[in-house]
């Protein structure tokens, strides 16, 4: 499997009639927001990491300042 952030929105195979979150597009990015309603778990799994990873680095940020 190809590394999630380097594949194309078109290739990530949503739940069939959902769509994606806007507010998590605005604020992850459309590619996260896409992973979180994908039918491969894998895509799920990677989408709720990154969000973990971008929200600590932001918190760990805004406590140094």
């Amino acid at each position: 499997m190809r590394k999630f952030i380097d594949m194309n929105d078109a290739e990530i195979e949503a739940e069939e009639g959902r769509i994606y979150e806007k507010d998590i597009e605005v604020v992850f990015g459309r590619k996260i927001a896409l992973g979180l309603i994908a039918v491969n778990w894998k895509y799920k799994e990677v989408a709720l990491k990154l969000i973990y990873k971008q929200t600590e680095k932001f918190l760990t940020k805004e406590g140094h300042d």
